[in-house]
Parts: C-alpha cells; structure tokens; sequence
C-alpha cells in the first residue's frame, strides 16, 4: 500500500470517530476490510494435493532408535491457507480497562490453538507455513508475496467501501431524525 492511500486512510478514520458509536465504529471498520481480505485470498496459492506433517527428530516423539515415525502427524487438505485468511477477532477486542481505542482492525493468517495434530479441513485450518508461502525458505523456494500483494490491492477498495458505509450510516441517522 502507498504512503498516500495510507494517510488518506487515516485521515478518513480519524474523521468518522467523532460521528458514530464504538460500536459502529468497529462494525464499519470490519465490513470495510472485506474487500482487502478477498483481495489477499484471491492471491494466495491453492496447492493439489493433501500435505502431510512429521514429527521432527528433535521432538520427544520420536521412535525408540531416534527415527521419524512413519506416521503423519498432521494432514492439511488444499485450500488451508486461503480458509485460514480472516479477522483476527482475538486482536479486535476492548482492551482491559473496556475502552475502545480501535483505530485498525486486524486482520491475518489464523493458527490453530492447542494441539495442531490432525486433518485440517473445512473450518479448522491451521496455516503455520503462511510466511514461508510469503517470504520464501532458505532450501531456495522463492516466495509468492501474495500477501503484501492482496494488501496492496485491496487498500483502495477497502477506503472506497468504508466512505460509503460512513456515508450510508449517516444518512440513516438523518432520516430516523427527521431531515430529509
């Protein structure tokens, strides 16, 4: 995203916390990051196959001859990465004192909580290779980049979207208060 798009972005903000209720102000925020995180999931790459996740041997896992087990771990169907894409909501709660100072709302990659043993399909995702898939590894896998990329992309939508849900908002308020 440009240094432009992104003042412009906070200058808008900054504008429309006077106007709304907090309550509003976070629905806003998170409808208006829709078009970025579909931007992001556009780009990221879908693989064919099921992937399948070992035990390392430096983990306590190991067989008693200090061999991998043959056995996977973790199976993780295509499309993972692209379900695990969405609104961190964990990040976008009131802080401890119960004061909304929410100037962003957060959005990422999802990692599984607790135990990520399994098959990770349909609504269970668990995307801990995302900055791999990103960035690229050091075995010379070039990274994609379909992060940045989605961000950069959908920084416009998601200003152009959130003006018109400000803009939607406030005259609904008008009209229930009798300006027309």
């Amino acid at each position: 995203m440009d240094r432009r798009t992104s003042q412009d972005i906070e200058k808008f903000i900054k504008g429309i916390q006077k106007s709304v209720t907090q309550e509003e102000y976070k629905d806003l925020l998170e409808k208006a990051t829709q078009p970025t995180i579909d931007s992001i999931k556009m780009r990221t790459p879908v693989g064919n196959k099921p992937v399948k996740r070992y035990v390392s041997k430096s983990s306590s896992k190991l067989s008693k001859r200090g061999q991998k087990q043959d056995k996977p771990i973790a199976i993780y169907y295509p499309g993972n990465l692209r379900r695990s894409i969405q609104l961190l909501d964990h990040l976008n709660k009131a802080n401890k004192k119960r004061t909304w100072n929410l100037r962003r709302v957060y959005f990422g990659v999802k990692l599984h909580k607790g135990k990520s043993d399994g098959i990770f399909r349909g609504d269970r995702v668990d995307a801990y290779y995302a900055h791999m898939i990103e960035n690229g590894t050091s075995n010379g896998i070039a990274g994609v980049g379909y992060f940045r990329k989605g961000v950069n992309a959908g920084a416009q939508k998601s200003l152009n979207r959130l003006k018109q849900l400000v803009q939607r908002r406030l005259k609904g308020n008008l009209r229930r208060n009798g300006f027309n």
